[in-house]
């Protein structure tokens, strides 16, 4: 076989095992969200200790994550020789990580606890399950380092299975009562705990005499997943905030709305993602070769592309959120829909993968800094926002924060091309497609007044019509050209995916 040949067969096989990957983070988002949608009508007013387990939960996965899950990917890279060690070296740094994280948890859940929601008891099981799960968290990654892609995506799906399952059993099985999700977590991460053991006993065997617990090795990888690991904890704290604010400050019945207000949509989100991180590779050549200008033109042009999905996206749920609210999650939620419009409003930061064009031009310790400032900003904001607005306060304040921090991030990518945030995004573009997205979901907005249909009708309509006008409307205003429009719909129809 040619070396071309194997070139292109090396290719097809990453291209392919990405596009698996890649369905596997979509199936497994929205196995999530299926759980988040469920949760309000299988529990009714016991959504708030639902939401308060799963936030607990969520928070403790970021505080104890340490950046050790893309560090194995780096490490086994380095010197496949030693992924036996490195896999346990990852999980038995994130088992110790284990007990500090359930001792601040369980101090968050003494704090937030009251007489409406009661956290504290849940503490036992849940300490169980994050000291189990904790030390698997690396656990897709680690077979996606040893090219195991099916396994990676099979994993990732199937986690995400079984913890939906744990948090919605107590709701359809006969005997079990809503105090008894935290024990089904507990049963779920035996099961995982189980499964990765077999998985790396039978994957990754240690060599008979080899040693894994090396006191350099596990500092050199601390040193190397820390920094981060501390910038993506602070960006999802952050955006856990305004729960834990509004539980704090306003009450279960708050938080609750704010619960269910905060999820987003997993293909937007997952668009700029996907992109960035095809693209890395490309964004380093370029930069390390100063050749700043190609490097402007290209990630300008992906984000021409990408405002074309996003924008309109987020003005089109923005306009139908009330239906769309109520129509998901039922009329005891409708309190949600305006922390979900500001909520959604953060989308329109999310034409660009920011982190990989970071890494590119060598600002690493700028993600720290960018990731401190949203975490800061959105703290200083969110308790006098929601003492003087209430329940509405947290949501602006991560409007606030994202906003501050997107425009730093902005300006030290377009310092990196050689101008500021000026030159970092096509903004002629960013704002024509803006504005015709606004000007679309106010046409929506007024028309759904007119007509009245029920929630449910009134979703499926307004996107429909927000859908039929946009899309002519760019056309003749040249705003969609028809690569992008060839774009839009590859996306839109999942067809990027493949």
């Amino acid at each position: 076989m040619s070396e071309a040949s194997e070139s292109s067969g090396s290719h097809a096989g990453y291209a392919e095992a990405a596009g698996l990957y890649l369905y596997s983070r979509l199936a497994a988002t929205l196995v999530t969200l299926a759980a988040v949608v469920a949760a309000p009508w299988l529990y009714g007013p016991g959504f708030a200790y639902f939401a308060g387990i799963v936030l607990l939960y969520d928070s403790a996965l970021a505080l104890g994550s340490l950046g050790l899950a893309d560090a194995v990917f780096y490490f086994v890279g380095r010197d496949r020789s030693r992924t036996a060690a490195i896999v346990r070296q990852t999980s038995g740094l994130l088992a110790v990580a284990a007990i500090p994280v359930i001792a601040a948890v369980a101090l968050a859940a003494w704090g937030l606890s009251n007489p409406e929601l009661d956290l504290v008891g849940a503490m036992g099981w849940l300490g169980l399950v994050l000291l189990i799960e904790l030390p698997t968290q690396p656990a897709v990654n680690q077979m996606l380092a040893g090219g195991r892609a099916r396994a990676a995506s099979l994993l990732f799906v199937g986690f995400s299975v079984l913890r939906t399952v744990a948090v919605l059993s107590p709701a359809v099985v006969p005997g079990l009562e809503l105090t008894d999700i935290p024990r089904c977590m507990a049963a779920a991460a035996a099961v995982r705990g189980m499964v990765y053991v077999a998985l790396v006993r039978g994957v990754y065997p240690l060599p008979a005499g080899a040693r894994w617990l090396i006191r350099s090795e596990l500092v050199t990888i601390l040193r190397f997943a820390v920094p981060a690991g501390l910038a993506s904890m602070c960006g999802r704290l952050s955006q856990q905030l305004d729960k834990y604010v509004v539980l704090w400050l306003v009450g279960a019945e708050a938080f609750a709305l704010v619960s269910v207000a905060s999820w987003e949509l997993p293909l937007v989100t997952m668009i700029p993602y996907a992109i960035g991180a095809v693209m890395q590779v490309r964004y380093v050549e370029l930069y390390a070769q100063n050749r700043l200008e190609e490097l402007r033109a290209l990630w300008h042009a992906t984000v021409m592309k990408v405002a074309l999905v996003v924008l309109p996206l987020a003005a089109m749920v923005t306009a139908i959120a009330s239906d769309l609210i109520v129509a998901v999650f039922g009329d005891a939620f409708a309190g949600a829909t305006i922390p979900f419009q500001i909520f959604t409003l953060n989308l329109l930061t999310r034409v660009a993968a920011y982190g990989p064009m970071l890494q590119a031009t060598g600002r690493t310790k700028t993600m720290l800094a960018n990731a401190l400032l949203l975490l800061g900003a959105n703290a200083v904001l969110s308790v006098p926002l929601t003492l003087a607005i209430g329940t509405y306060g947290a949501p602006l304040a991560t409007l606030a924060a994202t906003l501050l921090a997107w425009w730093f991030a902005l300006d030290q990518i377009g310092i990196a091309f050689g101008g500021g945030a000026a030159v970092a995004l096509p903004w002629a573009h960013y704002l024509r497609v803006l504005t015709l997205s606004a000007v679309v979901a106010i046409v929506v907005a007024a028309v759904r007044q007119i007509v009245d249909v029920g929630s449910g009708a009134g979703a499926a309509m307004g996107a429909a019509l927000y859908l039929s006008i946009f899309i002519p409307l760019g056309r003749a205003t040249g705003v969609i050209g028809r690569e992008e429009l060839a774009f839009v719909t590859r996306w839109l129809s999942l067809r990027s995916l493949r």
